[in-house]
């Protein structure tokens, strides 16, 4: 499997993994759910389970899908309202196809990384309404870190991808 097409298999196995999360802790969460915690982990908003729920897996579906329609969306555009620096060289005629799968493949590793990363946040909320305990703010942070780091990792990428042509002042 090329690493053009991991993402394409991964987004949707996270997607099912998250979605079978919240069917394995159902019956192990209050009805009243912790869904926003402070620095200290301590828990200062609430949700009903119901409610908690529904938004868990709206961002575990909802997140990934939405980053991975742009990149076709963005095909059917025209060149005008693609919003890129230096969009007349990049996107011209003989650079627009190669352009377009950079960016393609840079928003379906995006995707996936935010569904691996929204998943890791619900289990941990997961177990910290299941056990009436704070969240656990260490692998809270070390999540958080690894998915910035990615991203942080994909916009050096990019910039040097699409650096500013030689011609342009």
């Amino acid at each position: 499997m090329s690493l053009q097409r991991l993402p394409l298999w991964t987004i949707p196995l996270v997607i099912v993994l998250g979605l079978g999360l919240q069917v394995w802790y159902w019956a192990q969460l209050p009805d009243r759910m912790a869904i926003h915690f402070g620095t200290n982990g301590e828990a200062n908003q609430w949700m009903s389970r119901t409610g908690a729920t529904a938004l868990s897996c709206g961002l575990v579906v909802g997140l990934p899908l939405f980053f991975s329609v742009i990149p076709i969306a963005v095909r059917r555009l025209p060149t005008s309202i693609i919003n890129i620096p230096y969009r007349e060289y990049w996107l011209a005629p003989e650079r627009r196809d190669a352009t377009l799968a950079w960016m393609s493949g840079f928003l379906f590793w995006f995707a996936a990384g935010i569904a691996v990363f929204v998943v890791c946040i619900n289990h941990l909320t997961f177990i910290a309404n299941r056990d009436a305990l704070p969240l656990p703010m260490v692998p809270f942070w070390i999540s958080l870190a690894v998915f910035l780091g990615a991203t942080f990792s994909g916009v050096v990428l990019m910039w040097r991808r699409f650096p500013k042509p030689d011609h342009v002042v």
